[in-house]
């Protein structure tokens, strides 16, 4: 995925047990968001206890170069542990890792209401 970008209604999705934002034998989803001010995109929880609730507003130098309302897929790789990619206590900070991590695109993805 290096040299693509994320746009907005994409889904990052968070593998079973590799996140301490909820419960761990779920995925956790975050959707990439356009931000109410003039920042990079912004990452929002839409599954899980803090589900509409924003995680981080990205910087501009993460937008990709010909979509400004995107997230470039290079500088997300890059700086992942540096916005949402740390779980644990304040005393013990554990790494995760990109392995495992889902993207679900727009275009793919599909939230039936039940009937």
């Amino acid at each position: 995925m290096a040299g693509e970008t994320l746009e907005r209604g994409d889904i990052i999705r968070l593998p079973n047990g590799h996140h301490s934002y909820d419960d761990k034998s779920k995925p956790l989803d975050l959707m990439i968001c356009e931000p109410p001010q003039d920042s990079g995109m912004s990452l929002m929880f839409v599954s899980g206890w803090d589900a509409g609730v924003t995680l981080a507003y990205l910087p501009k130098e993460s937008r990709g170069l010909q979509f400004r309302n995107s997230i470039d897929v290079s500088w997300l790789i890059e700086n992942w542990s540096d916005w949402f990619a740390y779980e644990g206590s304040a005393e013990k900070l554990e790494r995760i890792t990109l392995e495992g991590v889902l993207v679900m695109r727009r275009q793919e993805y599909r939230i039936d209401a039940a009937t």
